[in-house]
């Protein structure tokens, strides 16, 4: 079985295989694990989204809700 890496520039070694990584991010909590990115074969955290993040979120929300009010009613 081969194990696959992403190239990585300049020494052009990934920091782990893809397999690695696939198996950290099933493993990590699920706070963490929307923010892992294996980009490049760098590792990294992205960081967590800010307060207008949430308030553009909630507006949009309020438009779906707002054209589709079918969305919200329970089946």
């Amino acid at each position: 079985m081969s194990t696959r890496h992403a190239p990585v520039p300049g020494d052009g070694r990934p920091q782990m295989p893809v397999e690695d990584f696939e198996d950290l991010v099933r493993s990590a909590p699920e706070t963490v694990r929307n923010r892992l990115v294996f980009t490049e074969g760098r590792l990294e955290v992205e960081p967590l989204p800010d307060g207008v993040h949430g308030a553009v979120v909630m507006l949009l929300l309020r438009q779906c809700v707002h054209q589709r009010p079918e969305w919200c009613t329970p089946t």
